[in-house]
């Protein structure tokens, strides 16, 4: 069940950062931070899966 968890936050993560990136460009005076804002997002949900989820398991 965690694993499951953990898919499906990765999974907002990285679906939700690649929007925050494509739609950066259309944010006047806020694109800099929305689109390291995708980048974080994205990065977020690579990271998990291969540092967090090896911890959980016992």
């Amino acid at each position: 069940m965690k694993n499951v968890l953990v898919f499906l936050v990765s999974f907002v993560l990285f679906v939700g950062g690649i929007y925050l990136i494509g739609e950066a460009w259309s944010i006047p005076q806020w694109e800099g931070l929305v689109f390291f804002g995708g980048l974080l997002g994205v990065t977020l949900a690579f990271f998990i899966p291969f540092v967090v989820v090896p911890r959980l398991d016992p």
